[in-house]
């Protein structure tokens, strides 16, 4: 998802686990969300179809690449002063994707580690029973050796 951008979609740019919350970093939207514009003032008709029209070339551009957003809301449609207009909540999706890579890379490194080690403790445990039958040899051949004498 993070390869399909659009212009009116609010871009995603990195997640962090800290502790046990997912922090995700966004673009900056600097005119807040449309529902905090809505409940101050009364919008223009003009203004809300140009709202209307960036939101429906948004979801467009999602429905195109096989994406349903699932929560189209006024607290989910995001303004810029200079007066572009971008879904949210898209990038929960991004996010989750992102996080999930990252945590199914680190379990195959994982995965890939205890391999080795169990390898290694494999050839370890072959090495200590081809010295103990050298050393059960040595001793045969030591018992052999004082019997003869």
């Amino acid at each position: 998802m993070r390869e399909n951008k659009n212009a009116n979609i609010v871009s995603y740019l990195e997640s962090y686990l800290v502790d046990e919350a997912v922090l995700l970093v966004l673009e900056y939207m600097d005119g807040g969300s449309l529902a905090d514009v809505v409940t101050v003032r009364r919008m223009a008709v003009g203004h809300i179809a140009t709202v209307c029209r960036e939101c429906l070339q948004g979801l467009a551009f999602l429905h195109a690449n096989q994406v349903i957003h699932r929560d189209i809301k006024s607290d989910n449609i995001l303004l810029g002063r200079d007066g572009s207009v971008k879904l949210a909540r898209t990038a929960l999706l991004e996010a989750t994707e992102s996080l999930l890579m990252c945590i199914f890379q680190e379990l195959e490194g994982q995965r890939l580690e205890a391999q080795q080690l169990l390898a290694q403790g494999a050839n370890f445990l072959d090495e200590v029973e081809k010295k103990q039958e050298e050393r059960l040899l040595e001793m045969k051949q030591e018992v052999a050796t004082m019997q003869a004498e």
